[in-house]
């Protein structure tokens, strides 16, 4: 996964790309991390940004994509450890 996302950015530049992600609220009050919505007649949906990285030709969010690169790398530094003396 290294190698291959070096290459694409490195070589061929980035692939992200930056689209809409809907969410949907319904009737009653919702909780979000910026702050408190109540609906009171009709449902709606909110949108935002929505970032992906296309890593070997797949549309991966950057979120998801990232997520597992860190781990990659903790998992990386947690062998090393074990292997000092």
């Amino acid at each position: 996964m290294i190698d291959d996302r070096n290459d694409e950015v490195h070589d061929r530049g980035s692939g992200r790309s930056v689209g809409q992600e809907g969410v949907a609220f319904g009737i009653g009050t919702h909780h979000t991390p910026d702050g408190t919505i109540i609906i009171g007649s009709h449902p709606f949906t909110a949108y935002g940004p929505s970032y992906s990285f296309t890593i070997d030709g797949v549309d991966r969010k950057v979120t998801e994509a990232c997520g597992e690169y860190l781990a990659l790398l903790q998992r990386m530094v947690a062998e090393f450890q074990a292997d000092l003396p």
